[in-house]
């Protein structure tokens, strides 16, 4: 079973919990499992997880996987297209150079800033 997928901000309040936990994640669990929601790392585990207890304990068992934001992933698609551009033969280069003027025009077009890629 491969590592369950949490969101950028659900493993921040992990790992802040966890530091202000001194790395305890019995001490998580149990603030989650009461309710007790002590702190907004809490408040944030708790409200992600609705009750599913045995999801918590294998994320703090096991570790977790940080999914990528739509932005993210357009990111890589748009660093992947500068590559191809500078390092591939003429005819690859002259495509991906089209493919960027393409993804730089939509987003402007659509009033959309993406840090990294037009902003």
């Amino acid at each position: 079973m491969g590592k369950v997928k949490v969101t950028k901000e659900i493993a921040g309040a992990l790992e802040s919990a966890k530091t202000k936990y001194s790395g305890s994640g019995i001490t998580i669990l149990l603030d989650v499992y009461d309710e007790r929601r002590t702190c907004s790392e809490i408040s944030k585990i708790s409200k992600h997880f609705d009750g599913d207890l045995q999801t918590l304990m294998q994320v703090l068992v096991n570790g977790y996987e940080i999914v990528k934001t739509p932005e993210d992933r357009f990111r890589d698609y748009y660093n992947e297209l500068r590559l191809d551009e500078s390092n591939k033969s003429s005819i690859t280069s002259l495509i991906a150079g089209h493919k960027r003027a393409a993804v730089n025009m939509t987003l402007r077009l659509l009033d959309i800033e993406i840090e990294g890629v037009n902003k």
